[in-house]
C-alpha cells in the first residue's frame, strides 16, 4: 500500500521535529579535545560517575567507573560507610483527602517509638545498619539450604536468599540511599535470625553431655 506524497512529507516532518525535541534535552558539556559529551543526565551522581555516559573519544563508556560509583551508594544503603538515612518519611504528598489515623493514640506511640532509635532529623543508629541484618541472611542461605532440611526450613532459606536478591537490584536500579528501602529485607533477616537461633538451641539441647 502507497502513501500520499503529502502523508510521507508529514512523517519526514514529524521525524524531524522528534529529533529536534531529543537533542534539546541534550546537555553538552565541553571535552579536552573540542568534542562535546552528550548526556542525559547532569546530577551530581552522574558528573561524580567517573564518566559512565558516552560522548566520542574524549569520554567513552567507563564501565568500571560506573560500578565504582554504584558500590559508594550501595555501601551507603546499607550503611556501611554512612549512618542510615530516613529511617521512615513523617509525611510526603499533601493530604488532600483528609485521611486520619482510626486510632491515633495508637499511631502516636509507634511515632514515638520509632524516633525514639534515631536522630533529630530521622536518621537511624546502629539499630539500622542493614549490613549487620543481611549477614544473618547470608548465614541463613548457606544453613537452611541443605538437602536434609525440612521443606519449612528450606522455605525460610528462600525468604533469607530473597532479602540478598533485593540487593542486588538495589545496587544496579537504586536512585537514591534511604533506610526505607531496606524495611521488607531486614524483616526477612530478622525472621531467617529467629529460626537460626532456634536451631542452635534445639542443637545445644540435644548436644551429649560431655
Amino acid at each position: 500500500m502507497s502513501f500520499p506524497l503529502r502523508a510521507r512529507a508529514s512523517c519526514i516532518a514529524a521525524f524531524i521535529a522528534a529529533l529536534a525535541l531529543r537533542a534539546a534535552a541534550v546537555t553538552r558539556l565541553p571535552s579536552a579535545d573540542g568534542q562535546f559529551w552528550d548526556i542525559q543526565d547532569t546530577s551530581t551522581w552522574s558528573q561524580d560517575s567517573g564518566g559512565i555516559a558516552t560522548g566520542g573519544r574524549a569520554n567513552p563508556f567507563n564501565g568500571f567507573g560506573y560500578l565504582k560509583m554504584r558500590t559508594k551508594l550501595f555501601l551507603r544503603q546499607i550503611g556501611l560507610t554512612r549512618r542510615p538515612i530516613w529511617i521512615f518519611h513523617p509525611g510526603i504528598d499533601p493530604n488532600t483527602f483528609g485521611y486520619r489515623s482510626k486510632f491515633p493514640s495508637l499511631d502516636d506511640a509507634a511515632d514515638d517509638y520509632v524516633t525514639a532509635f534515631a536522630h533529630p532529623n530521622l536518621d537511624g543508629t546502629v539499630i539500622h545498619r542493614a549490613w549487620i541484618y543481611l549477614i544473618f541472611a547470608v548465614i541463613g542461605v548457606f544453613v537452611l539450604f541443605r538437602r536434609n532440611r525440612s521443606a519449612a526450613l528450606m522455605a525460610v532459606g528462600g525468604v533469607a536468599l530473597a532479602a540478598l536478591l533485593i540487593q542486588v537490584g538495589y545496587f544496579f536500579g537504586a536512585m537514591g540511599t534511604q533506610f526505607r528501602f531496606e524495611h521488607g529485607p531486614i524483616v526477612f533477616c530478622m525472621i531467617t535470625f529467629a529460626v537460626l537461633a532456634k536451631l542452635a538451641v534445639a542443637r545445644l539441647r540435644h548436644r551429649p553431655a560431655g
